[in-house]
């Protein structure tokens, strides 16, 4: 492999990884702040993606706009799953929950492709400008600004989490959701806002990688497959290495795919994930915990 390929196969990964990225990270937000794992965390880069494809291709919007409507799309989707099916059933135990949000997932799909069909939808570049070149491998601003976002979400978040009233909540109600209600907590509110906070992260990954590749209505399933890996890979418990861990599974997958064959891409990948699962399962980034 030349020089400029195996560039062109980082950039690739770096790219993919950080729309991994967005998804484990919004992974981090629902079960740091309520113990549940969201898996219809991947619908909502679809929804956001498509819905901003769909305006600019169907009704002439300009791209920024459709991209904030696609990312309030996702939000309000968020909303729907955490206020409408989560919070009334949140004492119905993680399974049920998990149960609830893999049905909304099909739901999701199921309407999406009644809604935009089949067909794979793109967004134009956000971005008028040239591809950077660095000895013959092309990065699209697209792609920079892209892993900029993910980086810059990742800081606020950490801000919000850490400085501001429900940043806090969010922290008390995922140690304990009784005792933060006891703290006069609105248990009930933090849990909604976090399901709203990580759609709209799974909506910017959508309208951000939609110039990139294409989406389609199918896209959600394998984006909750990939975020969830992620998520795990660095560990799910915290936010930046849920961040870590997506852009070590795009760079794991790209490199697999230009050493080995894009046929095992995704086997490599799923297969680092039972691995991962049966040594370190706290994830390669969260800090062991010793058993008394």
């Amino acid at each position: 492999m030349s020089f400029s390929a195996f560039l062109q196969f980082l950039f690739s990964g770096v790219t993919t990884g950080a729309v991994y990225a967005f998804v484990a990270l919004a992974f981090s937000v629902t079960f740091t702040s309520s113990g549940i794992v969201n898996f219809a965390q991947g619908q909502f880069v679809m929804i956001g993606g498509m819905v901003a494809a769909s305006l600019c291709a169907g009704y002439g919007i300009p791209v920024l706009p459709a991209m904030l409507i696609g990312v309030a799309a996702a939000a309000v989707a968020g909303l729907v799953v955490g206020a409408g099916f989560i919070l009334p059933m949140l004492r119905r135990g993680e399974f049920t929950l998990i149960l609830v949000t893999l049905g909304l997932s099909i739901v999701f799909e199921a309407l999406a492709l009644i809604a935009f069909g089949t067909d794979p939808l793109s967004l134009p570049s956000l971005l008028d400008l040239e591809p950077l070149m660095v000895h013959g491998a092309s990065l699209s601003p697209d792609s920079i600004l892209l892993v900029a976002a993910i980086l810059a979400v990742l800081a606020g978040f950490h801000v919000f989490v850490r400085y501001t009233r429900w940043g806090r909540a969010m922290r008390a109600t995922s140690i304990d959701t009784s005792v933060a209600a006891s703290l006069g907590i609105n248990v009930a509110f933090t849990i909604a806002l976090a399901f709203v906070l990580s759609a709209t992260f799974g909506g910017l990954a959508g309208v951000l990688l939609a110039p990139v590749i294409s989406t389609g209505a199918q896209t959600g399933l394998l984006m909750t497959l990939k975020g969830f890996t992620a998520a795990v890979l660095g560990g799910i418990s915290t936010p930046a290495g849920s961040v870590a861990g997506g852009f070590l599974l795009g760079l794991v997958e790209a490199m697999a795919t230009g050493f080995i064959s894009s046929t095992y891409q995704n086997a490599i990948g799923l297969g680092l994930l039972i691995l991962l699962l049966m040594v370190r399962p706290e994830g390669l980034f969260t800090a062991r915990t010793r058993r008394a």
